[in-house]
């Protein structure tokens, strides 16, 4: 099995954790309809809209080490480690430029024999399994893409999720500048137009859900600045499926005027 990285930490290399169950953490998150159960009517109906489920996965291995002493002064550090609550990278050694920032739920442990001779008790290894959600249920990138576009329809290569990006103007004046998605044919998909910028001045745009919201630089200081969309839609996330992965069939973004960087993680379901 390969190397488990929580938190950017190789628990084999540094906690003694042997990895034997990846459980589901590398399975598929698919689209999904909503559906509906009627009284009397056999199965389900699919109500739409489509949705991707929490993924929910358990990581299972065991500690071992010299001594009895240093496997439990390992299982509090790795207790320390994942066991407050709080979101941690979960990265696996085989494919180690992405992780699935998840949250530990669950760490039920309990002292077993690696073989069948004498008493767990007297055994070193400790048997650990580890419950973790991710809110986020996609694989994604460990180092952001940041990609310049300009007047060009630009390519923003994905992964087989959409991505989230935060799309950053040039410093400086700019007259009316208009954001356009297009799909991989040139297609016009979306615009956004925006208040003019003045010298020194900047946008920061984050699509990503939950947080939408364009900021401006102004004065020296950032500042929440929604209302500088004068025409068209908020830009939209880049778009992705599996056709779209294996033949490189990306949505493009460009900018009337100016160098924008467009800054992402891939996304994998």
């Amino acid at each position: 099995m390969p190397p488990l990285l929580l938190g950017g930490i190789d628990t084999a290399a540094t906690l003694g954790f042997n990895l034997t169950d990846e459980g589901g953490a590398r399975a598929a998150m698919v689209n999904i309809p909503q559906e509906v159960e009627i009284p009397g009517v056999p199965g389900v109906i699919f109500s739409g809209p489509f949705i991707v489920r929490l993924r929910e996965y358990r990581i299972r291995g065991y500690l071992d080490g010299a001594s009895k002493a240093a496997v439990q002064a390992n299982l509090l550090k790795l207790q320390a480690l994942c066991g407050d609550g709080n979101e941690v990278a979960v990265v696996f050694g085989d494919w180690a430029t992405v992780q699935l920032p998840s949250v530990c739920v669950e760490m039920p442990g309990k002292n077993y024999p690696v073989n069948s001779r004498g008493n767990s008790q007297n055994e070193i290894p400790f048997y650990v399994e580890m419950l973790f959600r991710a809110d986020n249920p996609f694989w994604q990138d460990i180092t952001p893409q940041a990609i310049n576009f300009t007047s060009t329809h630009t390519n923003m290569p994905q992964g087989t999720a959409p991505g989230f990006p935060v799309l950053t103007s040039p410093v400086g004046a700019l007259t009316t500048p208009q954001l356009k998605g297009w799909d991989h044919n040139d297609v016009e998909l979306w615009s956004c137009t925006l208040a003019s910028l003045g010298a020194g001045e900047q946008y920061r745009i984050t699509t990503a859900p939950g947080v939408m919201t364009i900021e401006k630089f102004t004065g020296g200081v950032w500042v929440v600045s929604d209302g500088s969309k004068t025409a068209g839609v908020f830009p939209k996330i880049l778009s992705s499926n599996g056709v779209a992965y294996q033949t490189s069939a990306w949505p493009k973004l460009s900018a009337s005027t100016g160098t924008w960087v467009s800054t992402y993680p891939r996304q994998w379901r």
